[in-house]
């Protein structure tokens, strides 16, 4: 019974790990972002949560894809009311991209939000805040990506992380035992 638990539950449990891993996707916030470390870390949690809400999410530094997010300030201004305050307007691009082919957007999306802050970063920050992981938008970028994904072949990270495909030692066939016999010592007859 034991043996053939094992016989079920290896295949079972590489499939689940083999397909886990195919899919990793991190965040990676280039250089070139404006941004804030509150504004970065705000952005980072948004994307992880969208990962992590769609079945790819991953911490690791060796996920196979990344989401990458352009932030683009398309207006600010200061509001008339008292007391002043900063409008913003923003633009995000995000992509999707391999980890290890940078030059290849994979998915691409754009988002617009506005915020309203004391300061011109507040409200970035406000803006970044209001997005909405669960938007039909993001779905379908979602949808799209996880397709992309599924064709392309398994990073190098994750040959890695996968289990070899030879057997284990609990999983080879075992030499079977001749059946014992009771022996009887018929000496004393």
């Amino acid at each position: 019974m034991m043996n053939m638990t094992k016989k079920i539950l290896l295949p079972l449990l590489t499939l689940l790990v083999g397909s886990t891993l195919m899919a990793q996707v991190g965040v990676r916030i280039d250089d070139s972002t404006a941004l804030d470390g509150q504004a970065q870390q705000a952005i980072t949690t948004k994307l992880q949560q969208l990962a992590t809400l769609n079945g790819v999410g991953s911490n690791s530094s060796e996920a196979c894809f990344v989401l990458v997010p352009h932030v683009y300030v398309e207006q600010s201004e200061v509001t008339r009311t008292p007391p002043p305050q900063q409008l913003v307007k923003l633009s995000v691009v995000l992509m999707l991209m391999e980890t290890a082919n940078t030059e290849s957007i994979l998915a691409q999306t754009m988002l617009g939000n506005t915020g309203v802050g004391r300061s011109e970063a507040a409200a970035i920050l406000n803006a970044i805040r209001q997005i909405d992981v669960r938007s039909p938008t993001l779905k379908r970028f979602m949808e799209q990506a996880k397709k992309k994904m599924e064709e392309i072949p398994p990073c190098k990270a994750v040959e890695k992380a996968a289990p070899a495909k030879e057997e284990t030692a609990a999983e080879q066939p075992q030499p079977q035992e001749a059946p014992k016999t009771q022996e009887t010592d018929n000496t004393d007859i």
